[in-house]
């Protein structure tokens, strides 16, 4: 739609992530591009209630610096460790967050409790 507005784009996203199967995840960096929020303040705020609504999760996806391969997932960003160790490229490197971990969100999974 030509007049749909950024939160009815994000709404959108998020009931496709909870009804299509085929439609596991959306990086944030995805959701930002797809959806044109006025700013990432006020998606971070939208991405929270949903959070809190139960509607999404969000996972911390840590990425190699040299290969660009998954080394690991974490719910929690406390759970993420300082150094890595990057078995593609046989490194062990410090994490740069802003480089190597990528914020995902998900459906709540069946089972899972709200924190």
């Amino acid at each position: 739609m030509p007049n749909e507005s950024w939160i009815d784009r994000f709404d959108k996203v998020v009931r496709r992530l909870n009804r299509d199967p085929g439609y596991r995840e959306i990086a944030l960096r995805r959701l930002l591009a797809d959806v044109g929020p006025p700013s990432e303040y006020d998606l971070a705020a939208a991405i929270f209630e949903r959070i809190q609504n139960g509607d999404l999760e969000a996972h911390y996806r840590v990425r190699s610096p040299e290969t660009g391969a998954g080394l690991g997932e974490y719910a929690d960003i406390l759970e993420v460790p300082l150094e890595v160790r990057d078995p593609t490229s046989n490194l062990t490197f410090r994490l740069e967050p802003q480089r190597d971990i990528e914020v995902i969100y998900r459906r709540r999974e069946a089972g899972h409790l709200r924190p």
